[in-house]
């Protein structure tokens, strides 16, 4: 809450006024990201420094799968084909399933490479290179089928779902509303369980 908001002896009306003032400005510096209070004239330097450092064990997986994941997608993967035909052929799927490309963040445990975000930058950017297709379907089924269940799911669902995720099958999300596009918060249907059937 802002020094403006907690002013005393404002009418109702001009603390509403302030109140949506307060919105149309965003949370306070204190609340933003690093990149936000760069446009606000501010640099937090606690929000990046120190950098995060990748240990000696990961940084060697991640050269590895770098290094065979260079040489799939210079030699092998259909970039091409993929452009025209506007699909990924369900073996190039597989392939990345193969190398652990598909199943990178997620936990060891449960069959994937357990890497950190910035070996997860790494292989995005080696795979962008080549074919800005296969990036987008690494980078979603990652971002938003994979870490929601990670962050969010319960002991059960991690042990159903991670290990299919990791090695064989892609992550969905969907969002079929016409008003929503790409906008989740958007979504008005609300689904219920129903025991009956």
């Amino acid at each position: 809450m802002s020094l403006l908001t907690q002013l005393k002896g404002v009418s109702a009306r001009d603390q509403k006024m302030i109140e949506e003032a307060e919105v149309m400005m965003g949370p306070e510096p204190d609340e933003m990201g690093f990149i936000k209070n760069l446009f606000w004239g501010r640099v937090r330097e606690e929000l990046v420094f120190p950098y995060p450092e990748v240990s000696p064990e990961e940084k060697a997986k991640t050269d590895a799968l770098v290094e065979e994941l260079e040489a799939y997608m210079q030699n092998e993967h259909p970039r091409v084909q993929i452009d025209a035909e506007e699909r990924i052929p369900e073996w190039a799927i597989q392939r990345l399933f193969d190398m652990g490309v598909l199943g990178m963040t997620i936990p060891e445990q449960y069959g994937g490479l357990g890497l950190g975000v910035a070996s997860y930058n790494r292989v995005l950017e080696t795979i962008g290179r080549y074919c800005g297709s296969t990036s987008v379907v690494v980078s979603a089924h990652q971002s938003i089928g994979c870490k929601a269940l990670m962050l969010f799911g319960t002991e059960e669902q991690k042990d159903e779902f991670l290990p299919m995720v990791a090695r064989e099958k892609l992550s969905a999300f969907a969002l079929s509303e016409p008003q929503v596009g790409s906008d989740a918060a958007g979504q008005e249907t609300t689904c219920y369980w129903d025991d009956e059937e």
